[in-house]
């Protein structure tokens, strides 16, 4: 796996990802998915370091543009 610069075995992404799905699997059954919250985290994503991505939504276009005029620091139409 050194081409991907991993540094765990074909054996323990397997098994990582086997315990993703099982553990996917019964979150899928809960009250919890149903609501869309507390979402397991994926072991092999950790064991690889996948960086988890951040959503953000606004509720506005001029809540929109307000983070873009600070996040690049000009005008926006």
């Amino acid at each position: 796996m050194k081409i991907a610069q991993v540094n765990i075995t074909p054996e323990q992404m397997m098994l990582a990802a086997i315990a993703d799905s099982t553990r996917m699997t019964a979150w899928l059954h809960t009250k919890d998915a149903e609501e869309g919250i507390n979402r397991p985290k994926s072991l092999l994503g950790v064991l690889i370091g996948e960086k988890e991505e951040t959503v953000v939504a606004f509720d506005s276009g001029e809540e929109f543009r307000e983070a873009w005029r600070r996040k690049t620091r000009k005008e926006v139409e």
